[in-house]
């Protein structure tokens, strides 16, 4: 659930019931970028929108109670429906004003749910290992040197499949080696 607003918001949020709903769209899109590119701002667009419709210095404490909202909603994780009757029950909006504030929210929860999706740490699905000589590289025409390659196949939440091969010296692979022991004994202490 949102936070309950603090006094003087909801007089506030009211006042957006006079602003035509395509500006009170933008407004709200304005400041749900501002939140998710973490930009610290005054939203000089936002406020400069809502002066052509309030008087006085109002659009600051506008912005700053739908600031409120949004993070109240998003850090509860409210779905787009939730959000706004939510906001309803606490905030007297015409159908219009609420059905910008949602399709605002909404455009911006999508977005952050398909970034949740691609942030996802990717899963280990395979691994291959093949050993060969190195007959010969840039540096030496005879190298005779083994050679380690590793072929790691992941999938992420999102369902996106990665493919990686790594090549090592000996030197480099039983350095490796020792780290993963490392680390299997790491986890089995857990």
């Amino acid at each position: 659930k949102m936070s309950i607003l603090k006094n003087g918001q909801v007089q506030l949020l009211e006042r957006l019931n006079n602003i035509p709903d395509h500006i009170v769209f933008e407004i709200c899109d304005g400041i749900l970028s501002a939140m998710s590119h973490s930009t610290i701002s005054t939203f000089p667009d936002v406020l400069e929108k809502l002066e052509q419709w309030h008087d006085g210095n109002k659009g600051q404490d506008i912005v700053e109670a739908l600031t409120a909202v949004f993070s109240s909603a998003l850090k509860s994780q409210l779905s787009g429906e939730t959000f706004s009757s939510e906001l309803l029950a606490h905030v007297p909006l015409t159908d219009p004003t609420l059905t910008a504030i949602y399709e605002a929210y909404n455009r911006h929860d999508g977005e952050r749910n398909t970034d949740r999706q691609n942030l996802t740490k990717p899963q280990l699905t395979s691994m291959d290992w093949k050993l060969s000589v190195a007959v010969s590289s840039d540096e030496c025409k005879n190298l005779n040197a083994p050679v380690v390659c590793v072929n790691m196949n992941t999938t992420t939440g999102a369902g996106k499949q990665d493919s990686m091969s790594v090549e090592m010296t000996l030197t480099e692979f039983q350095y490796f080696a020792d780290e993963m022991k490392k680390m299997s004994s790491m986890m089995e202490t857990v």
